[in-house]
């Protein structure tokens, strides 16, 4: 059983922005490495800010639709906890990345969500780095997230029926207002925001940040 929702801070493009998180609460923070991103930062900007967050903090990078190489090449310059690989990757790339340790985001799609979480679920049975799945709001003109929410009451439906053993992660549309309704709903293994705790695209928000941690802390401390 999930006994405490891990929380992770994605799109920080600061040092100032890591520290806020790091210390709101947040057990990881993400790193945008996709260059028509507005929150976009370069190897060599991620290695500042990971240089000088505090211990105990995963950081995450965020790829979409590059090779295995392109990856190798942008980790070798700056050392991070795990990358997040958006796009149509199957489980051949994260294999191939081994050992790397991977997140596959998967936007939820209702029709076929069963069939692709019992699909990762199995992957995450056979592959030694492939460490968890986080469910996204799908956009219909691009890869990654939308800022939106789907329908948690289905994808708990959902997760009823399939019972995986891969980590939850729960992404699309959360805030500090209505994370406690989503992981009361669906029970992640941790959460993921970023436009949630934004004052404006791209620009992180230190009050939201500590808003959204705490109320994620209190709603797994009040079960």
């Amino acid at each position: 059983m999930n006994n405490r929702t891990r929380i992770k801070i994605c799109g920080v493009k600061s040092n100032q922005d890591a520290h806020a998180a790091a210390y709101a609460g947040a057990d990881a923070v993400g790193l945008v490495f996709v260059d028509s991103s507005p929150r976009f930062v370069s190897p060599q900007h991620a290695l500042d800010i990971v240089k000088h967050l505090p211990p105990f903090i995963h950081t995450v990078g965020l790829f979409s639709s590059l090779e295995t190489d392109v990856i190798r090449d942008q980790l070798a310059i700056v050392k991070l906890s795990m990358i997040q690989l958006h796009g149509g990757h199957d489980t051949e790339i994260i294999h191939e990345l081994d050992p790397i340790p991977t997140l596959k985001a998967l936007p939820f799609d209702p029709i076929n969500a069963e069939k692709n979480i019992r699909h990762w679920d199995a992957a995450y049975k056979k592959l030694r780095n492939l460490k968890g799945l986080i469910l996204d709001t799908p956009h219909p003109t691009q890869q990654g997230g939308t800022g939106k929410s789907f329908d948690w009451h289905a994808l708990k439906e959902i997760l009823n029926n399939t019972r995986p053993e891969i980590p939850i992660i729960l992404a699309g549309g959360l805030n500090a207002q209505n994370v406690q309704d989503a992981i009361d709903t669906v029970t992640p293994w941790a959460v993921d925001v970023s436009s949630g705790v934004e004052s404006a695209r791209g620009i992180k928000d230190h009050e939201k940040i500590s808003e959204f941690c705490r109320n994620v802390r209190n709603t797994t401390e009040n079960k």
